[in-house]
């Protein structure tokens, strides 16, 4: 199983729309969750991968209660175990449901959650709220 919280910045133009995209990789389908598939993809060691929307995978909540919580950190897109400091927790938020933001905007959140980080038009670092409680 996989979790991946992506960040897509779309720089057609000067708006910098952005899109928040949680996703899980499994390796079998998720019984009652077929409205949330995306579609498979074959991994080249692990084999066919199903990939689902995060808001319709048990184990992503479970996950993001954590990663609120202070217990679990981000890890490093590209250097396997590896935090990554860059992935900010705003606030102690223990057992709290994550609710995702797909429009995370750039600038500091007034309430508790996840940082998320992405580059605008410019190349410069912006981040966002990109889960935040329930």
């Amino acid at each position: 199983m996989g979790i991946e919280l992506l960040i897509f910045a779309d720089h057609s133009d000067t708006s910098d729309v952005v899109y928040h995209v949680p996703l899980t990789y499994r390796d079998a389908p998720l019984e009652g969750a077929e409205k949330y598939l995306l579609g498979t993809s074959d991994h080249a060691i692990l084999g066919e991968r199903f990939i689902y929307d995060a808001a319709g995978d048990p184990v992503f909540a479970a996950q993001a209660r954590e990663l609120l919580a202070g217990k679990v950190s981000a890890q490093h897109r590209y250097e396997s175990f590896t935090e990554d400091p860059r992935i900010k927790l705003c606030a102690d938020t223990t057992g709290k449901d994550a609710v995702i933001i797909r429009r995370p905007v750039a600038s500091k959140p007034a309430q508790a959650g996840v940082l998320g980080i992405w580059e605008n038009a410019l190349g410069q670092e912006l981040s966002g709220l990109v889960l935040r409680t329930a």
